[in-house]
Formats: C-alpha cells, sequence, structure tokens
C-alpha cells in the first residue's frame, strides 16, 4: 500500500499561501511569549522567562535571528526557538488534513527522513520540509552535572516527546496509518466494530500515547491488521 494509494488531503491553495507569507515581529514576539518561562534554559543559561521579561532589550535581536532561519532555511544548532514560528502556522491547515480518528493535541478535540516523507504527501513547500529537516537534524544536548557541563551529544530520536514541533509530526504520521486502516476497512479486508448496533462502524481510534483498534476477533482479521501494522512500520521506519 503505497501513499500515493491512500487519497492523502493535500494542503489548500489558500494555506500555501499562509505559509509563503513572510513571517512577521508580531508573529515571532507571539511565540516567544508562547513558552513555558520555567522550561530549561538553554547553553547561554537564559531561560525564556529571561526573554520575555526583557523583551524590550532583546526582542529585536531575537526577531532577526528568528527571520534569519525562517528566510534561508537553515537554523544555528545553538538556539532553536524560532520552530514556535512553525508551529502556530501548521496550525491552521492540522484540521483538514488530519483524520477525525486522532484524538489529540487538535484544537477542539478531545485528546526524520520518513517524517518528511509523509510532509512531501501533504505536499508541503519545499523549503518548509527543509526548515523542519533542520529543526529535527540540529538537536544536541549537554549535560549539567554538578556545575560541570558535559559534551554535546546527538538524540537518536531527536525531537523529544514534549517540543513543540513533535506533536504536529507525530499527527502527520499516525494519519498515514489511519488511512491505510481506513481502506483495509473500506475494502473489507477486515471488520469493525458498532456502537450501538445501529451507530456507525468504527475501526480505530488514536490517543496521544495509545492506538485503539476495533475488529472482529477472527483468523483472517487479525492477519489482515497484523499486514497493515507491518507496512505502516516500513513506511515510518
Amino acid at each position: 500500500m503505497m501513499l500515493r494509494e491512500l487519497d492523502i488531503p493535500k494542503i489548500l491553495p489558500s494555506q500555501l499561501a499562509l505559509l509563503y507569507k513572510d513571517f512577521t515581529d508580531e508573529e515571532i514576539r507571539r511565540a516567544m511569549f508562547s513558552l513555558n518561562g520555567a522550561k530549561t534554559p538553554g547553553l547561554d543559561s537564559f531561560s525564556a522567562e529571561f526573554f520575555k521579561k526583557h523583551w524590550n532589550t532583546v526582542g529585536q535581536i531575537v526577531t532577526l535571528a528568528a527571520k534569519r532561519f525562517l528566510k534561508t532555511g537553515f537554523l544555528l544548532k545553538e538556539w532553536n526557538h524560532s520552530i514556535l514560528c512553525l508551529v502556530n502556522r501548521l496550525k491552521h491547515a492540522m484540521p483538514d488534513l488530519i483524520s477525525n480518528t486522532q484524538h489529540v493535541f487538535l484544537t477542539g478535540r478531545q485528546m526524520t527522513d520518513n517524517i518528511l516523507l509523509s510532509h512531501e504527501a501533504y505536499e508541503f513547500p519545499p523549503h518548509w520540509i527543509h526548515m523542519i529537516h533542520q529543526c529535527i537534524s540540529t538537536v544536541s544536548y549537554s549535560v549539567l552535572l554538578n556545575g560541570d557541563m558535559s559534551q554535546q551529544f546527538k538524540p537518536t530520536r531527536e525531537l523529544r516527546q514534549e517540543d513543540p514541533l513533535s506533536s504536529y509530526l507525530f499527527l502527520f504520521c499516525m494519519n498515514i496509518l489511519s488511512r491505510m486502516l481506513d481502506i483495509g476497512y473500506a475494502l473489507k479486508m477486515f471488520e469493525g466494530i458498532k456502537l450501538p448496533r445501529r451507530g456507525p462502524s468504527i475501526s480505530h481510534l488514536f490517543f496521544e500515547d495509545d492506538a485503539l483498534l476495533f475488529f472482529r476477533a477472527t483468523k483472517s482479521c487479525c492477519q489482515t491488521v497484523t499486514n497493515i501494522l507491518h507496512r505502516f512500520c516500513k513506511v515510518s521506519g
């Protein structure tokens, strides 16, 4: 089951226009002020609260640095707060692109390379794909122990779960699995369940760290769902 067979919704022209639009000073300021001020500070020991409190002094420098990344697509490894600007604009496109079976991270609902491939499937602009790759590939950490800073190291999973961008990348990837299950159900490769009996049939629901799959407990249905999950693993890495 290839990506082109999944009938993935494409980003709308109006949403593309918003993504191509130049970022404003106010957007960058709002992104900074949306940060939790008590979060772990960077290598310069300055937390987000410092930048908020002294925005009148440092705001212009931060804004220029953020705009440089958003214009060129190249991100300083030591400075990564500007990804929040990407998140703010991604929010506008999410409801039209993500399946209703995903009940997490989206307003109004209750709850690496392969990632970039899924973004290409949605037909995101190449510049945006490049910026997201920069946000993923430039992540590094140091450990502060008894006042001594360790050498920098790169995480194997690259984006931690609390990262503002990670939840949106998660949604795009899991939406691929949702559509694979939808197609399998539509082709009657397996049967879902109905709650109540006259209600719509349900095959799956996704939450923040859980996935519920609903199907008849038969050998053929189990084999079909297992095959879909194996195919998704190959696509997602």
